[in-house]
């Protein structure tokens, strides 16, 4: 289904007949965004980096501009790689501050002001390797004309037009209610969603996958 064509069913539901449309191209390309970051947020969409290079006594670099935030993270020492564990949260002001101290074979790494920072200072350089999820490319007036599939998986497109009626509806209308309780319910549209993007995703250390039922992963690019 096209874009256009999905925002044209949209406005049938919605009964919406106005000239010019009161739920126009702009309002819903807004919702049809949302949904898709909502759907990337859920863990499909990742990627791997192009390799860094950690150079020895320099505890971070820079964060690339055209990721969102880090899944997992390795280093290659030698012929072996060895997992990072990524810091969130509060306690990672004392592990900076510790990082300028001690040197040696990274092991933590953690997020501050658009940098990637080290703990312990790498001893040497060492090869970073990053899987990302990726940010959501802005979907624009220009691309109304494509296939949905082409930015998101069109198995969604009945979650899809939902998604944009809520979107668009007031937070007090009967049927935005219902809609919004169909997607955020136990067992409802997000749920069930997830469940189909967990078997999409499988981190490149596949003994430590975190999504159950997926095997017989054959990713070149992964270990």
């Amino acid at each position: 289904m096209k874009i256009s064509e999905m925002f044209t069913m949209v406005r049938k539901e919605l009964d919406d007949t106005s000239s010019p449309y009161k739920y126009d191209n702009k309002r819903l390309l807004l919702g049809l965004n949302a949904f898709g970051r909502d759907l990337v947020a859920l863990g499909k969409d990742t990627t791997l980096s192009s390799a860094m290079t950690l150079t020895a006594n320099v505890n971070y670099e820079a964060f690339p501009a055209s990721y969102w935030f880090p899944v997992n993270a390795r280093i290659k020492d030698t012929d072996i790689y060895l997992p990072l564990t990524i810091l969130r949260g509060s306690n990672t002001g004392e592990i900076d501050f510790l990082s300028k101290e001690i040197t040696g074979k990274p092991q933590f790494i953690f997020i501050k002001e658009n940098k990637f920072y080290l703990y312990p200072t790498p001893d040497s350089d060492y090869e970073l390797i990053i899987e990302f999820v990726a940010v959501f490319d802005k979907i624009t007036d220009s691309d109304l004309d494509d296939e949905i599939s082409v930015y998101l998986d069109n198995q969604y497109e009945d979650y899809i037009l939902d998604y944009l009626k809520m979107k668009v509806l007031k937070k007090n209308n009967t049927e935005f209610n219902q809609i919004d309780l169909s997607f955020n319910r136990q067992g409802g549209y997000w749920d069930k969603i997830k469940k189909i993007e967990n078997l999409k995703y499988a981190p490149f250390n596949a003994k430590n996958r975190r999504t159950n039922g997926v095997s017989n992963i054959n990713r070149p690019d992964y270990s």
